[in-house]
Parts: C-alpha cells; sequence; structure tokens
C-alpha cells in the first residue's frame, strides 16, 4: 500500500446549530489517474471537556469521525491538532488532522494512508484571497498597498538603496470595478538593474548579492493576522 496525502484546505460560511459548526467546501479527488469533485460537509461539535468531534462525509472513505481533538484560541484563532485511528470505508487508518478556523472559515489538512490516492479539499470562493487583493487600499504613510510590501518599508543594511519600484496606479483593465493598480518598475542602481518587487512579508535587504539568504522577505504575527501591516 502507498502513502498518499489527502490534504484539505475547507473555507466556507459556518452553519451554527447548538455547539456544532458544519462547513462546506469542494473536494478534488485524484484516484488512478482519474479527477474526481465534489461537494462535501465537515462539522465540527465542541463537547463537554471543551474538545471538537469531527465529521468529514468523504468520498470513498466514507464517513470519518475523529472524537476529542483539543483546541486552542489565540487573537481570535482556533486551531485544532490531533493523530487518531479513524474508522473509513477501506478499515481504521492511523489520521493526522491539523485545522485552524477564524470568522465562520476553516482551514485544515488531514493526512491518511491511501491506495494510490490524493485528495484536496479547496475553497469554494474567495475566503482564502489574500487581503486588500484590488489594491484599493494604500498606506499614505509609505506609499505601499495595505497589507503589502516593496522597498519602501524594507529593513536590513542595504534598505537605504533600495529604489522605490512600487507604486500606487490609475491605470485599470477594461471592466474593472475598481479605481487603482499597483505599478512595479525596474530601475538601475550602482550599474545593475534592479527589478521591482511586491509581497506580502516584510523584505530585508541585507546584502548586494543577489544569492545571499540576507535578502528575504519575512512574516510578523504580532498583529493578530497572518500578513504583516
Amino acid at each position: 500500500m502507498k502513502k498518499s496525502i489527502l490534504t484539505m484546505w475547507l473555507a466556507v460560511t459556518a452553519v451554527l446549530a447548538l455547539n456544532a459548526e458544519t462547513y462546506s467546501g469542494n473536494i478534488v479527488v485524484i484516484s488512478n489517474g482519474q479527477t474526481y469533485n465534489q461537494t462535501v460537509t465537515v462539522t465540527a461539535t465542541e463537547t463537554d471537556n471543551g474538545m471538537y468531534d469531527f465529521v468529514l462525509q468523504v468520498p470513498m472513505f466514507g464517513t470519518m469521525k475523529m472524537f476529542d481533538v483539543p483546541a486552542s484560541t489565540t487573537d481570535g484563532i482556533t486551531v485544532y491538532s490531533a493523530v487518531r485511528d479513524v474508522p473509513t470505508s477501506f478499515g481504521d487508518m492511523r489520521t493526522t488532522l491539523f485545522a485552524r478556523s477564524i470568522d465562520g472559515m476553516i482551514a485544515a489538512d488531514v493526512t491518511i494512508p491511501a491506495q494510490n490516492t490524493t485528495m484536496w479539499f479547496n475553497t469554494v470562493g474567495d475566503h482564502f484571497q489574500l487581503p486588500n487583493s484590488d489594491m484599493e487600499s494604500w498606506t499614505n504613510s509609505n506609499g505601499e498597498p495595505d497589507r503589502w510590501h516593496g522597498f519602501k518599508t524594507a529593513t536590513g543594511t542595504w534598505a537605504w538603496a533600495a529604489p522605490a519600484l512600487l507604486g500606487q496606479s490609475d491605470d485599470i483593465h477594461e471592466g474593472s470595478s475598481g479605481q487603482h493598480s499597483a505599478m512595479v518598475t525596474a530601475k538601475s542602481a550602482f550599474g545593475t538593474v534592479a527589478n521591482g518587487t511586491m509581497t506580502n512579508g516584510r523584505l530585508n535587504a541585507g546584502s548586494t548579492s543577489a544569492t545571499s539568504t540576507q535578502n528575504n522577505a519575512s512574516m510578523d504575527e504580532s498583529y493578530g493576522n497572518d500578513f504583516y501591516m
């Protein structure tokens, strides 16, 4: 038996029923070269001991139930994690669950042994769209789009020398409902053409060598969200 990964990414509006939350999302199953798509549901029910019982309706695997999953909440994000023997249509299988929920959405990874089968649960809709993806909100103090970074807010030894190659533009594509876009350009710096960069992590310009790991981008979750502000 070969081991495959069942990766589940669910992000949908929760339907509340007493102490249970039911999430609906799409699953993509790849089995022996064939691809299947189906809408599935996952229910997380809080128990009297503060843990959660998960029920996953998964094609081919049947109704998978994982009981007493510990949960912890920090800054509005609830994390669930457990390893259990879970009954499936193939028999009891060792299953690992790691999930996060926030604002009525849930994202989870489930890993189980399977016969040449890989499954992905994907978001239905735009729930996992990066914040300010339409580039409509800009920070006046640095001239960069909210939740995104260019070299204007870079850190590191060479941050002072990094050219500002990211700016707001009124050039939008036909049919767009927005008013702005982000313009990324290139510029000659010390005789070398430097490409503009935009990322949701904060840039660090720590070296003049393009291959140095001191040139990187990093996250900071201290603001209570996954994207450095």
